[in-house]
């Protein structure tokens, strides 16, 4: 059975994001409690338990200067016991139809793996989010330049991007994204100009997004020095580095599937991996 997201569901989204994800209680939690409500979540219970799963964030696709609004699907999952019975794609189904009823454009997505794009593909999805990655030895001269700003990062976001195709994330959903990061040890620097949002493991600094275009303006936002830098940049930077898929997505009415085809190198960012 295929049914919305309830309050008393939280011990059995626990026990399966888990064993699909790997992430602790506490972790798990976080996302639950600290995500916009009400939460938007499809379940399919079987034999009296959650074995599949999905969420939707509210978001909008920003397409030729306008919004629309649309859904990130993250955390999609099931039970190890149960895959190969086509959960998944009855739950990718239902989605689309709660989609299209709340006057959504589009659902996106980020495939946890590479072989993943391939089961959305079949199932409607489409590659139109790509990413520049650009490693970078940095120098030790650069000197730091990080300041207390007042700009909220979701201004400084959407004036970053403004004139591409991205996902457009409303103020709540960025500060949520930041303190996720946060949580998770990352770190976010600012200056007059922009944010960069990273992560460092003691050897690279890995920034998951960047509103600056330019290598040095990001080293130089960077507070923990680890001279090995990758930067995931919006497709449409002026960089070195490779141009990947990244993410994909999906029209669910006829508005939609008008729009689609005129989007390319699209902008994901802030998938709270």
């Amino acid at each position: 059975m295929i049914r919305l997201y309830k309050e008393d569901d939280i011990n059995g989204i626990i026990r399966l994001w888990e064993e699909a994800f790997g992430d602790t209680e506490a972790e798990i939690r976080f996302f639950l409690d600290g995500c916009r409500k009400p939460l938007t979540a499809l379940i399919y219970e079987l034999d009296g338990k959650i074995a599949s799963m999905l969420f939707l964030l509210e978001g909008d696709m920003h397409i030729s200067g306008a919004d629309y609004p649309s859904y990130y699907l993250y955390a999609a999952c099931t039970l190890k016991n149960y895959r190969g019975r086509g959960l998944m794609a009855e739950l990718l189904d239902s989605a689309k139809e709660i989609a299209d009823k709340n006057g959504k454009y589009f659902i996106c997505l980020k495939p946890a793996e590479k072989s993943l794009f391939d089961f959305y593909e079949k199932h409607g999805y489409k590659t139109v989010f790509t990413a520049r990655i650009t490693k970078y030895n940095a120098e030790k001269s650069l000197i730091n330049d990080t300041t207390c700003n007042e700009i909220h990062p979701q201004l400084l976001r959407d004036s970053a991007f403004e004139g591409h195709s991205y996902f457009k994330w409303d103020r709540q959903s960025v500060e949520f994204a930041f303190l996720h990061n946060q949580f998770f040890g990352g770190n976010a620097s600012t200056n007059r100009k922009g944010y960069s949002l990273y992560t460092s493991d003691g050897t690279e600094n890995v920034v998951k997004e960047t509103t600056f275009t330019h290598i040095e303006d990001v080293i130089r936002t960077i507070s923990h020095y680890e001279k090995l830098v990758k930067i995931i940049f919006p497709p449409w930077v002026d960089a070195e580095g490779e141009i990947i898929p990244y993410a994909m997505i999906t029209a669910v009415n006829s508005d939609g599937r008008n729009l689609i085809d005129s989007v390319e190198n699209a902008y994901l960012g802030l998938t709270l991996d």
